[in-house]
């Protein structure tokens, strides 16, 4: 008994003294971290970045387009008459057979060590 009631004074104290530890001050570096970020914004973007919501309309999209700039003529690698959409719509698909490889996952484990005695994965 003697030992029980050691262990629980302990325990006690020990969760004492850890609500005790609290850090000093912790407003003061929340405004440290607020400054360090403002002062990173403006070095890297010229201004400060606020913590204000910005509206949908006020977000300006600039569309970007690039032209595709090959070093080669592609008609040289080409048939002489060739025709891209030539047969597309005549596509039989009833033909087309669909081969599916089964493929065997190992795991590394065995999976029925893992699961119930009754275990039934289509009930």
């Amino acid at each position: 008994m003697l030992r029980l009631s050691l262990v629980l004074l302990a325990v006690f104290t020990w969760n004492v003294n850890a609500n005790a530890d609290t850090k000093t001050e912790p407003k003061n570096e929340h405004l440290i971290l607020k400054l360090e970020k403002q002062e990173l914004e403006k070095k890297l973007f010229g201004f400060i970045v606020y913590d204000e919501i910005a509206s949908v309309e006020s977000i300006e999209i600039i569309p970007f387009e690039e032209d595709v700039v090959l070093d080669f003529n592609t008609k040289d690698f080409l048939p002489a008459n060739f025709i891209a959409t030539t047969g597309m719509f005549k596509l039989d698909w009833n033909k087309i057979e669909i081969y599916e490889i089964e493929e065997e996952a190992d795991l590394g484990i065995n999976p029925k060590d893992y699961l119930p005695e009754d275990f039934n994965p289509y009930k």
